[in-house]
């Protein structure tokens, strides 16, 4: 894919022909900004350190000027590049973790070719160690590269970080809807803020209970997991982190229902991890299927959106409470024993609609920012020969 002004054949030749990796070790000041691995993610930097020269780690060595390129060096397939534009007076050095790249060319179309999936491809091919594979600041220079006119450079250039704001500014909506949603959750949920109804009123003052003596709940099983035929079947088998997915990794049949504990669940059932990374998480079922001893069902003929909400709202709560340092596991008699405020249903109809038009813009606004990195990635392939 190319722009419909240029022609010719790109100019193939080495990284290392067309910048200089690794400059000349330049002498740290007393006191400068520290970049390290993880300083960036996906192109931004998220955090920094200012340190003194003494106490520096032995990592701080590159010393960088504007517009220089930091290319992550171990494990660069997660593309934790950066490029540095001077920012005050002070110093900044970045760790040998990177390298440390400086170009006359369009600076904008090398930092993306160093993001394209072939460039990466060739970088991994090169890369030593498995658990951190890493490469090299000579091997990357000897990494073969196509390079256009300075003009298709920097068309190029400009149109992929254009995209990249889009992306950008997309993350911040949805960071922004996100924080939003919480705020008002916590200011829902402990009454601070309330609604009126349909006459102007105040609804009914809350009732306190515990979520056992307003819900039911159960949890399943697992199928004897030595025994294949069970796991040959139609059934969706809901793992805990798979709760609030439509598609599960397993399925089960009638057979493993019958001989096992797996308890079958309806689609808009409300379940709850109970066990592993997900515990405490929860989710309206998007499908009809069996749960395993991780999950629990809770059903109650009060609005199920309304106590998904208020689950989610309290789950930090829930875990700091009953998990200590956030490890173990739930269970179905900690999860009864939550207390629990509870409005009338037409009030809890009102803040859980509400709570979910939130959720509902995020997942519109994240289908967009989905769209854009799609896009990106197929830029990104096509632009590159």
């Amino acid at each position: 894919m190319r722009f419909p002004e240029f022609e010719g054949e790109w100019e193939v030749t080495f990284l290392g022909n067309e910048c200089t990796v690794n400059p000349k070790v330049s002498t740290l000041e007393s006191e400068f900004v520290y970049v390290d691995l993880e300083s960036v993610v996906k192109g931004v930097l998220i955090s920094t350190n200012h340190i003194n020269r003494s106490e520096a780690p032995s990592r701080a060595q590159r010393v960088l000027s504007d517009k220089d390129i930091l290319f992550q060096c171990v494990r660069p397939y997660q593309l934790n590049n950066y490029i540095y534009h001077r920012q005050g007076s002070k110093q900044w050095v970045a760790s040998t973790g990177y390298a440390q790249i400086r170009t006359k060319h369009n600076i904008d179309f090398l930092y993306q070719l160093l993001n394209s999936p072939q460039f990466n491809q060739e970088v991994m091919l090169r890369c030593t160690g498995t658990s951190y594979p890493a490469i090299s600041g000579t091997d990357l220079g000897n990494i073969p590269i196509s390079i256009c006119s300075n003009e298709e450079q920097k068309k190029i250039g400009g149109l992929l970080f254009r995209i990249d704001d889009q992306i950008a500014t997309q993350s911040k909506i949805i960071e922004g809807l996100k924080e939003l949603k919480a705020w008002l959750s916590k200011q829902l949920f402990s009454r601070k803020l309330r609604f009126k109804d349909e006459n102007g009123n105040d609804f009914p003052e809350w009732v306190e209970t515990k979520l056992g003596e307003i819900a039911e709940t159960y949890s399943g099983g697992t199928p004897t997991s030595t025994n294949n035929s069970y796991y040959i079947g139609n059934i969706p088998f809901i793992k805990s982190g798979e709760i609030s997915s439509d598609k599960t990794e397993q399925f089960i049949n009638e057979e493993a229902l019958k001989n096992s504990s797996a308890k079958m669940v309806s689609k808009g059932d409300l379940l709850l991890a109970l066990y592993g990374a997900t515990s405490g998480e929860v989710a309206i079922s998007q499908i009809a299927g069996a749960i395993n001893q991780a999950v629990l069902v809770i059903k109650s003929m009060q609005n199920t959106n309304f106590l998904h909400h208020f689950l989610r709202c309290n789950k930090e709560n829930i875990i700091s409470t009953y998990l200590q340092g956030g490890q173990g596991n739930l269970s179905a008699q900690i999860v009864k024993n939550i207390t629990i405020n509870l409005p009338s249903l037409t009030e809890q109809k009102k803040i859980a609609d509400f709570l979910s038009e939130i959720d509902n813009k995020v997942e519109v606004e994240t289908t967009t920012f989905d769209l854009l990195t799609k896009q990106k990635h197929y830029l990104l392939r096509q632009m590159f020969i």
